[in-house]
């Protein structure tokens, strides 16, 4: 959603809107959740606004109000504010009419440059109780000349052509580099996909055919198109590669994954590698095929079920829980034996929400699994069944207690 926070804000500086800008608007009222609307205005909007812009964060109230109204979210007793005329007033009287009249509400906004000021009845928000799952992907490209591409706010068609290489969106939502045919490609130029927290897994396919797909909070930069011996890209966070088997001038060209200071060299195979920055280890855990571990002068193979865990040395596990390193690529958390600050890590990558310790945390391991689908608050419920932990939800912060 970042591109729409983005486009939004634009909207709301200028003075007058073109017809396609009006129905864009309309249409994101239409299709976007009250609730996801709700925690753009309370966590975004809201928070951008300047101290001069003091009087407009009532009419914001007044919008998240009415939202929480079509949200059947009970709010608490209103209170009397007294505003005064402010000069970009109407940038939020603009954003109430336009949901407003999409909500079916009648309310009158006050405006007025000259005009005396008038005690207005807002609502004081309730700090909401759950977070939702991510609803879509807010993955965004960068490409070689620094163009942003953000993808949610695109249709399926042909999004830039770099180098004689298309980059298109699928019906999917996936995103596919196709090189030209019969045409030259001479210099090796690279984009960057990032898909930030809060974010379904966006899924991409290379120009030599290779795939790979990104959970919440991980990056990938690689080349528009691999016109070198070795196919070389980088990762930050947790990324599941299928690597399609490639010759160069004769011989089978390598892929190399580059994750920190940990590179995986690849014929053609399905590995996974988990390289978050919070997480003590870079794990690489292979399913099909041969790869080599490698970091410094220490290098390792891989065997099909094996996982390398990698940080001063490494480390290989051989029977790998498979079910557990391939759940989110299945839509699902799953846990075998895992702490409460690794089920937490993962629920705030996937959330995007803070976590907050009040106390150490217990010496729990938690086993079972549930839909990365459902609220926060369900996954909550499941874990404090042990009766080891408890959770407070505060917005988009996440209180822990023992």
């Amino acid at each position: 959603m970042e591109n729409i926070k983005t486009r939004l804000a634009d909207l709301f500086s200028k003075k007058e809107w073109t017809r396609e800008e009006y129905e864009w608007y309309l249409e994101l009222i239409r299709v976007k959740s009250p609730l996801e609307l709700q925690q753009y205005f309370q966590e975004d909007y809201l928070a951008s606004l300047s101290k001069e812009q003091a009087g407009d964060l009532q009419h914001a109230q007044t919008l998240l109000r009415l939202i929480h109204q079509k949200a059947s979210i009970q709010p608490e007793q209103p209170t009397v504010v007294q505003m005064t005329a402010r000069k970009n007033r109407w940038l939020v009287a603009a954003a109430v009419a336009g949901i407003i009249m999409m909500l079916g509400v009648s309310y009158f906004i006050i405006t007025g440059r000259n005009k005396k000021a008038q005690p207005v009845t807002v609502t004081q928000l309730p700090i909401p109780e759950d977070v939702m799952a991510p609803q879509n992907s807010r993955a965004m490209i960068t490409l070689a000349d620094g163009k942003k591409v953000y993808l949610d706010s695109l249709n399926k068609g042909q999004l830039a052509l770099q180098d004689n290489v298309k980059l298109v969106k699928l019906a999917t939502g996936e995103i596919v580099y196709r090189s030209e045919n019969g045409k030259t490609i001479n210099e090796q130029r690279y984009n960057t996909l990032v898909n930030p927290k809060g974010s379904q897994v966006a899924a991409i396919t290379f120009s030599d055919g290779s795939k790979a797909w990104l959970n919440a909070g991980s990056s990938l930069t690689y080349p528009v198109a691999f016109v070198e011996k070795e196919r070389k890209v980088v990762v930050s966070g947790e990324v599941y590669f299928e690597v399609a088997s490639s010759v160069w001038e004769g011989e089978k060209r390598p892929f190399l994954v580059q994750a920190n200071e940990v590179t995986t060299e690849v014929l053609g195979t399905h590995f996974n590698v988990n390289s978050y920055n919070d997480e003590p280890d870079v794990k690489v855990t292979l399913l099909e095929g041969a790869v080599r571990i490698s970091k410094h002068k220490e290098s390792k193979l891989l065997k099909p079920g094996e996982q390398a865990q990698v940080s001063s040395a490494i480390k290989i596990i051989n029977d790998a829980d498979l079910d557990e390193v391939m759940a989110w690529m299945n839509g699902h958390f799953q846990f075998e034996g895992a702490s409460v600050e690794e089920v937490m890590r993962q629920l705030s990558r996937w959330y995007n929400v803070e976590i907050i310790y009040e106390g150490k945390p217990a010496e729990q391991h938690f086993r079972g699994g549930i839909s990365r689908n459902v609220e926060v608050s369900k996954v909550f419920k499941m874990l404090e069944t042990t009766g080891a932990v408890h959770f407070k939800i505060e917005g988009k912060r996440i209180i822990v207690i023992p």
